[in-house]
């Protein structure tokens, strides 16, 4: 899947994960799962999470019920309207809760280190 070099074109993206689907670990997926979340507002994300400071590197997105959890860190975010990859997990408060979005990388910001990276490992 291509990387992208622009933001999601789409109000909503393409969570793939593997990681726990219970925030107390009590249930863990080994087959790979996606899901559909909305994307929110960078000033809404930054009102949950006030001690953070949500830059233009990151993008939220979620709902309660749906988003990352544990071990979903580094995940692909894809935005299905353009077939790339967006983002990447990186943290959030919890397991898909409602007042807290997940907090993502944009991909496009590292598209140039990530693509030099890959061709010298």
């Amino acid at each position: 899947m291509p990387l992208c070099h622009r933001r999601a074109r789409t109000q909503s993206v393409v969570l793939r994960m593997l990681g726990y689907m219970e925030e107390d670990g009590s249930e863990r997926s080994d087959v790979l799962r996606k899901v559909s979340i909305p994307i929110v507002s960078r000033d809404k994300c930054q009102v949950a999470y006030p001690s953070s400071n949500i830059t233009e590197i990151m993008f939220c997105a979620g709902t309660g019920g749906k988003g990352s959890c544990d071990y979903d860190s580094g995940g692909p975010v894809i935005d299905q309207a353009i077939g790339e990859v967006v983002g990447l997990v990186s943290w959030g408060n919890g397991c898909a809760r409602s007042d807290y979005p997940g907090v993502y990388v944009r991909v496009g910001n590292y598209v140039e280190y990530i693509t030099s990276s890959w061709w010298n490992a």
